[in-house]
């Protein structure tokens, strides 16, 4: 639970699964996905369980990064889930692990 003046605010996840790689021919069903995912209600987490993403090319990136600057924009925050390896070597390599939080399939930062 956060707390703001002593009073208690229950924290809320979303979390969207992805189905596959994110690429040029899956962005623009990810992108609606994602959308759908966080509309409405109030959350400040959001998880992205990338674990069936062997992929993530240029086109991919741009809809993560796009997502992490649109939850920051509403105070919340996204977390990578079980990203592959690969896929966690280019998160790093972009640094897009800078800006959202990369976690193994417990929660544990990796």
């Amino acid at each position: 639970m956060n707390s703001t003046a002593g009073t208690p605010i229950a924290s809320k996840s979303v979390t969207w699964v992805s189905p596959g790689d994110i690429t040029t021919s899956t962005e623009s069903a990810v992108s609606a996905a994602l959308e759908r995912a966080t509309q409405g209600g109030h959350w400040d987490t959001l998880e992205i369980d990338l674990r069936a993403a062997r992929l993530v090319d240029s086109k991919g990136l741009n809809v993560i990064v796009s997502v992490i600057r649109k939850a920051g924009e509403r105070g919340c925050r996204v977390r990578l889930v079980a990203p592959q390896t690969s896929v966690r070597r280019i998160l790093a390599f972009t640094r897009i692990d800078r800006h959202a939080e990369v976690v193994d399939a417990g929660g544990r930062p990796v």
